[in-house]
């Protein structure tokens, strides 16, 4: 009698299959982890990057400018603060700093200048020129000019940029650093001290703005600190040497937030306190210009990728309180930096969940109250300081 093998299937079990999927989930979450991990560190370390490359070119070009500056008669340091329309309804109350100066040009400079400017003269220098050529001094009129000497005037300033509000949107700070440079002789624009440069809303005027460029979108802040010949500063090296961080103050050993070289109240007081001038300038005359010893200029950039990571208000805010009410308290920065709402600075003193006591009315800015779900915006900041060396004993700085 034949007897037949009983054929058995060799395979998984419902259990071993389930803990097969439950160990693969298990390392697939930790790869998705990892890889989460990874990319974050990834994005962390090239916005980082970025910054420092945007910081560094910033603040090398501004040192660029300041390193040639003019100290003789007919140079000029006016560094004063105006006022920004940053949310388009017409009325400026944004404090913005501005810097102008006169300094030496490279020949490429000149070169690029020239051939985008037209050099016009006054009828007092055309008359020189004439009696130069009669004399046989000069052959060529176009051959004399302050412009072949190098002098051009540049500025620096903060204003809005000209984003419209999308519909639905409480409107926020589109900041732009803009910077100009003009020859003194040229005709086709207005110079920069003149006080039609810009307009009531803190952009450049028609005039001007043919000689101005953009250097840089998504910056709320430009600050400017002045030293003097009688600021205390941190120039003393020493083994034993304390640091001395020096700032801007009412005292003659302080620093300066503005600057007039020729001593002629450009500053408008009237715009905001901080254009008023201290003991710094005490000895600035139209005849000897004065120029600071050192400059500091802090630049706070929020790039518009980051927009999306700041939080908004929950709660309306009177001009008198202290504290305010975010939607997310953990998308806020650290104790001590300051946030832009509406067009007020603030300063924050402590943070509890999303509840965030401020100083208010900060950087020369007003207290005025905020809606519901105003964006609080910040940045990260930079500061370049920039000696300036002038006088022999500033050499050494």
């Amino acid at each position: 009698m034949e007897v037949k093998r009983q054929e058995t299937n060799s395979g998984f079990t419902l259990i071993e299959m389930l803990l097969a999927m439950g160990l693969f989930s298990l390392l697939l979450l930790a790869l998705l982890k990892l890889l989460d991990t990874s990319t974050s560190l990834w994005k962390s370390v090239d916005a980082r990057r970025e910054q420092t490359e945007a910081s560094g070119g910033l603040g090398e070009r501004f040192a660029k400018d300041l390193s040639t500056l003019e100290s003789g008669s007919e140079g000029d340091f006016l560094a004063d603060w105006g006022l920004v329309d940053s949310d388009g309804d017409s009325a400026p109350n944004l404090t913005v700093a501005r810097v102008r100066f006169v300094r030496r040009a490279s020949s490429a400079e000149l070169a690029h200048l020239s051939d985008s400017r037209t050099v016009e003269f006054t009828d007092g220098e055309i008359a020189e020129l004439a009696a130069l050529e009669e004399a046989g001094i000069l052959e060529n009129l176009e051959a004399w000019s302050r412009m072949n000497r190098g002098l051009v005037e540049v500025t620096w300033f903060l204003c809005a940029d000209d984003i419209p509000t999308p519909l639905g949107e409480l409107p926020r700070f589109h900041g732009k650093l803009m910077r100009g440079m003009r020859t003194v002789d040229d005709g086709g624009t207005l110079s920069f001290f003149d006080k039609r440069a810009f307009g009531p809303g803190g952009r450049p005027s028609r005039e001007a703005e043919l000689a101005v460029e953009p250097v840089a979108t998504g910056v709320l802040w430009m600050g400017i600190e002045l030293a003097s010949q009688t600021t205390i500063t941190d120039a003393d090296f020493s083994k034993d040497a304390k640091p001395h961080a020096w700032g801007a103050g009412e005292l003659p050993s302080d620093g300066a937030v503005s600057w007039d070289a020729r001593g002629l109240r450009r500053p408008a007081t009237d715009v905001t306190v901080l254009n008023r001038a201290g003991g710094t300038m005490a000895l600035a005359s139209s005849e000897n210009p004065r120029l600071p010893r050192r400059v500091r200029v802090t630049f706070e950039l929020q790039p518009e990728r980051d927009v999306i990571r700041r939080t908004s208000l929950r709660t309306a805010m009177l001009f008198s309180d202290t504290e305010l009410t975010v939607a997310d308290g953990q998308r806020l920065p650290e104790v001590g930096a300051y946030l832009l709402i509406d067009e007020e600075w603030m300063k924050i003193q402590s943070v509890h969940g999303d509840r965030v006591r401020v100083e208010r009315a900060q950087r020369g800015t007003m207290a005025v109250p905020h809606k519901l779900g105003v964006m609080a915006q910040f940045g990260w900041q930079m500061t370049r300081e920039v000696p300036i060396g002038v006088f022999r004993e500033d050499w050494n700085l």
